[in-house]
């Protein structure tokens, strides 16, 4: 018998393949089971269609597209077609998953048609405007780089990764499996309460000294990763590290015991003390009464993304769920419940503002850490944003999160430690975009030339509800000003605004010396111009090429090609 040729695949396939099956093996390192999809064509409502992959635990059901097509609105649209009529026949998908797939079907535990959660998620190589993404609400997008996150996250932690995805997918741990399996929480019956006139601390904020195991806090704690998938910018920690987390869990396993150091996390806003009086009745006991040191009853609800981890991420996480047949895992498994960790909590006023606290968990993380590797430029410009969100910095950092959600910067700037060939952003959060966004009306700001008439507000000390809401309209303000800008600035050089070609236009020194001359347009037209405007104006800039060593600015010179861009087209 002749042995049949393998197909030779084209580039564009093997760049396919291998993102198809990143994110096959992604879902599986979590614990979900795959089922292979591919090349079957089920029909509902009369659309035909198919899912490039599926994975299900329990009674969760992800049904994945994942695509590196560049025309990716038009791929949108016509899987949207066919996602909404799978979303109207739950009972037939699911009569279809157990006729066409009974030996996967099989291996799990069948639970109503009613409680089945299904979810649609859209991995994507190309980047997806938000405003797109916004058409389709109940598609949940995920890009390369949350992919790699996730990646990166499940082949550390294994199954414990699970945990991420159900956050991302906002699932409680009472929607997985039979609604019986879900705990009301830990109920921990020695927690030492220490007021703030104790421990130093701002006023409104107590901590809590309390043991906890490993597997309870790993269900329901969450990580502020700065690399992670969240969409925003209060986020300060690192990437676990593989090498660090394995060194962790061979050190439980030889030594069987927990580790001595403290634990830095903050409590949900509903967890709740108790004192027990002489005939065993518990009496409730409000936060702000906590005034004295003593030992209470403290109960934490059994929910997902409420125990924030400060600091000791690797040690809670070298406690992770694994294959069951796994050698260490069943060791693992005995510790992760009988060994507890010891904690420190804090325990917020209600009143505290979201940023505040993330604030104050910011610096307490790089206070603790400080003796430790050296956070990096743009780590420590995102504490810094943290530590005062209304400095030019913090302003700064937000705008420029915002500006790589469309175009022309459309995923061109680099968010996450592990991207390549992407912009650097340290100095053009510093140098060019931290005076142009800056606060102040009285300097040439587009805050000045912002036509709000209760702008004002802004400069008041105390923030407020309302300054909430004008804050984030100036950060989109910022955000539109600068992308129409740069929207000009592509148009006349639109064979170097591209990251495969050798022009270095979308580098560092080109970028922040535009910025600077932006601003200094402010100083000369009082307001901000339209596209055809700068447009026209840019195209005056003569002799300049953005050619390796053509380019006649390096480095930190970009004020230098900020004075030709004013003397060529501001004058």
């Amino acid at each position: 018998m002749t042995k049949r040729k393998k197909k030779k695949l084209t580039p564009e396939e093997k760049t396919q393949k291998k993102f198809s099956n990143k994110i096959r093996d992604t879902f599986k390192n979590m614990g979900f089971e795959y089922i292979r999809s591919m090349n079957i064509h089920p029909v509902f409502g009369g659309q035909r269609g198919e899912f490039d992959s599926i994975f299900i635990h329990e009674n969760i059901i992800l049904l994945i597209e994942d695509t590196i097509t560049q025309d990716v609105k038009h791929h949108l649209k016509g899987k949207h077609v066919f996602f909404e009529q799978v979303q109207q026949h739950k009972k037939e998908l699911l009569s279809w998953l157990n006729k066409t797939f009974p030996d996967k079907m099989s291996n799990l535990q069948k639970y109503d048609d009613a409680r089945y959660y299904i979810f649609f998620i859209y991995v994507h190589k190309t980047p997806i405007e938000k405003e797109t993404q916004n058409i389709y609400e109940y598609i949940h997008f995920v890009n390369e780089y949350s992919l790699e996150y996730f990646a990166r996250t499940a082949k550390c932690i294994k199954k414990t990764a699970m945990n991420e995805i159900f956050k991302f997918l906002k699932i409680n741990l009472s929607d997985v499996g039979s609604p019986s399996s879900s705990q009301s929480g830990d109920s921990i019956e020695t927690a030492v309460i220490l007021p703030e006139g104790s421990s130093g601390f701002p006023p409104g904020i107590k901590v809590v000294n309390f043991l906890i195991s490993a597997n309870s806090l790993m269900s329901c704690s969450y990580v502020l990763r700065k690399e992670s998938w969240e969409d925003n910018s209060e986020l300060y920690q690192r990437l676990l590290i593989n090498d660090k987390i394995q060194s962790m869990r061979d050190f439980l396993i030889k030594n069987k015991k927990t580790f001595i150091n403290n634990i830095i996390v903050s409590l949900p806003d509903d967890v709740t003390f108790h004192r027990k009086s002489p005939d065993g009745v518990k009496i409730t006991i409000k936060k702000n009464e906590l005034s004295t040191i003593e030992n209470l009853v403290m109960e934490i609800p059994n929910k997902i993304n409420t125990i924030g981890i400060i600091d000791g991420q690797h040690r809670v996480f070298a406690h992770y769920y694994d294959k069951t047949d796994n050698e260490k895992e069943k060791i693992i498994s005995r510790l992760r419940k009988d060994r507890h960790l010891l904690a420190t909590g804090l325990v917020y006023p209600k009143t505290m503002r979201s940023a505040d606290r993330v604030k104050f968990e910011s610096e307490l993380f790089l206070q603790i850490n400080s003796t430790q590797k050296k956070p990096d430029t743009a780590l420590l410009q995102e504490i810094e944003a943290l530590k005062d969100p209304y400095s030019s910095i913090g302003i700064a950092r937000k705008v420029l999160r915002k500006l790589n959600e469309r175009s022309p910067f459309l995923n061109l700037f680099q968010i996450y430690s592990f991207e390549k060939n992407k912009i650097k952003t340290p100095s053009i959060t510093k140098w060019g975009l931290s005076d142009l966004v800056e606060i102040n009306n009285d300097k040439e700001t587009l805050f000045k030339y912002w036509n709000k008439t209760d702008k004002l507000l802004l400069l008041e000390s105390i923030p407020s509800e309302h300054f909430d809401v004008l804050f984030n309209e100036y950060l989109e303000y910022c955000a539109i000003s600068i992308s129409t800008f740069f929207k000009a600035v592509k148009e006349n050089y639109r064979d170097d605004w591209t990251m495969e070609s050798d022009s270095i236009l979308i580098s560092v020194t080109p970028i922040t010396g535009f910025l600077i001359g932006f601003r200094k347009s402010l100083e000369k037209y009082k307001k901000v111009q339209d596209f055809s405007f700068y447009k026209t104006k840019l195209s005056q800039l003569s002799d300049i090429e953005f050619k390796p060593k053509k380019f006649p600015y390096i480095s930190s010179h970009w004020h230098h090609f900020a004075d030709q861009i004013t003397e060529q087209c501001w004058n």
